[in-house]
């Protein structure tokens, strides 16, 4: 389970991100954060690397950066997992696979507005990242329910040795995001 915290594209105060950290470690014990609003303009590394350490150093074990965009190879390591993909539509393989030689656990994308899914897309797409998120619904707020196809979206993913998002999503929580799902396979 991770906390969510946003970093304003890393214009908010570390203490103040860190502040929020604290608060989700104290009130519902989670294993890291996604740290949504991120930054991919260089510069912002360190920023990044602090709040992943500060992370660690509370006991959490993963942090998930959501730029929703490629980043430059410089915010390799930052975090555990960066999201590169953030948008309407299906992403390109090719998009995807901009960060060769860097492992797949390294990302994830999310796409919403899809309206059918394509299991040859997604079991394709999933050979390039940890983590996917492909939903029908759409903005304004494209978290607030789990996609028609979520089963068969686990269900195209799950190996037998997979681990899948809860099928019910949480009741409430600190932002509209937070209600979404992501499946790992």
């Amino acid at each position: 389970m991770l906390g969510y915290v946003n970093t304003n594209y890393g214009e908010r105060s570390k203490s103040s991100v860190e502040s929020e950290v604290s608060a989700y470690k104290r009130w519902y014990n989670v294993n890291g954060i996604m740290i949504d609003e991120m930054s991919n303009t260089q510069g912002f590394e360190s920023y990044y690397s602090a709040l992943n350490g500060y992370v660690k150093s509370l006991g959490m074990t993963y942090t998930l950066g959501n730029p929703g965009i490629v980043v430059p190879t410089s915010f390799m390591g930052t975090l555990d997992c960066l999201v590169i993909y953030e948008n309407s539509g299906l992403p390109l393989i090719s998009g995807l696979q901009r960060h060769r030689g860097h492992a797949p656990p390294n990302f994830a994308y999310i796409s919403y507005g899809v309206p059918t899914l394509d299991t040859a897309f997604e079991t394709a797409s999933a050979a390039q990242v940890r983590w996917l998120y492909i939903t029908d619904d759409g903005l304004p707020n494209p978290y607030d329910t789990l996609p028609s196809y979520f089963r068969a979206e686990v269900a195209t993913l799950d190996n037998g040795t997979s681990t899948t998002a809860s099928r019910e999503p949480p009741q409430s929580g600190p932002h509209p995001s937070t209600t979404g799902e992501i499946a790992a396979h």
